[in-house]
């Protein structure tokens, strides 16, 4: 029996050295292949969205360059601010024309901002919503330098609305 006992004992010790070889030598290798490879499929994935955001990249910087060229070929050329008066006639017109009662117009203190001075101009008036609706896109339309911050509409008879319409007018700074 002591001989069946050695032996069981001797492969219980080899077992646990093997199992110990195994565990510090065999194992790190195979973790680590594993890992490598993990590591390796996550920069491939990495690259290819690199590669796709690169595309979105250029796409937009292609696009960019479209719009600066179109910018570039309807620039703006500002009135001088003393031409106040003539621009408050042609805004008035322009509703007369479309069919709105303007009762009166106020402006506000010019601000000079950077390249240019703002002047808020306050049209009131009466008229139905579609007109009130037109007059402002063809302010926009025909005086690129004036564009609408704001509307009020008060419903009147016989579907005429009062309007308060808040345009901003930008001219050439006093030089």
């Amino acid at each position: 029996m002591r001989v069946w006992t050695a032996d069981i004992a001797g492969a219980v010790v080899l077992t646990f050295a093997g199992l110990a070889g195994y565990a510090t030598v065999v194992r790190p290798h195979v973790v680590a292949g594993e890992s490598f490879a993990h590591r390796q499929e996550l920069a491939q994935e990495a690259e290819s969205e690199l590669r796709v955001l690169q595309g979105e990249r250029e796409t937009l910087r292609m696009e960019l360059q479209q719009a600066m060229g179109e910018l570039g070929t309807r620039s703006l050329q500002l009135r001088p601010a003393a031409d106040l008066n003539r621009h408050l006639a042609a805004i008035n017109d322009l509703g007369t024309s479309i069919g709105l009662k303007i009762d009166e117009m106020r402006t506000g203190a010019a601000q000079t901002r950077p390249g240019h001075v703002s002047t808020r101009i306050d049209v009131l008036g009466r008229g139905t919503y579609p007109d009130v609706a037109r007059f402002i896109h063809e302010v926009g339309r025909q005086h690129r330098d004036t564009h609408a911050l704001g509307l009020r509409l008060t419903a009147g008879a016989e579907n005429t609305s009062m309007f308060a319409v808040t345009l901003e007018w930008l001219a050439q700074p006093a030089r």
